[in-house]
C-alpha cells in the first residue's frame, strides 16, 4: 500500500480538528474524494482509544514529504481499570 508522510501546511476552514495543527506531521493512506475534494485519511500511530474516529485530511492541506510502499500492522493491547 502507498503510504504518505505529510505536512499540514494550512487548514481550509477554521472547523477542521487539525487547524490548530499547521506544521504537525502525519502518515496517511489515500482515501478518495469526498464532494470533489480528494482526502487523505490519518494512520494512527501509537496508543489510541478504540473509540477513536478516523481523521481525514485535504490534500490541498498539506504538502507531501515522502511516499513509500509499506504495511500497517496493528496489536491489540488490553487492559483493565479498576472503577
Amino acid at each position: 500500500m502507498k503510504i504518505k508522510r505529510v505536512k499540514v501546511t494550512q487548514a481550509s476552514q477554521r472547523t477542521y480538528w487539525y487547524a490548530k495543527n499547521i506544521g504537525q506531521e502525519f502518515y496517511v493512506s489515500y482515501a478518495g474524494n469526498h464532494f470533489d475534494v480528494l482526502k487523505y485519511k490519518v494512520i494512527p500511530i501509537g496508543d489510541h482509544n478504540h473509540e477513536s474516529l478516523p481523521n481525514y485530511l485535504d490534500k490541498n492541506d498539506v504538502e507531501v514529504l515522502e511516499e513509500f510502499d509499506g504495511n500497517i500492522i496493528e496489536k491489540i493491547s488490553i487492559s483493565i481499570c479498576r472503577n
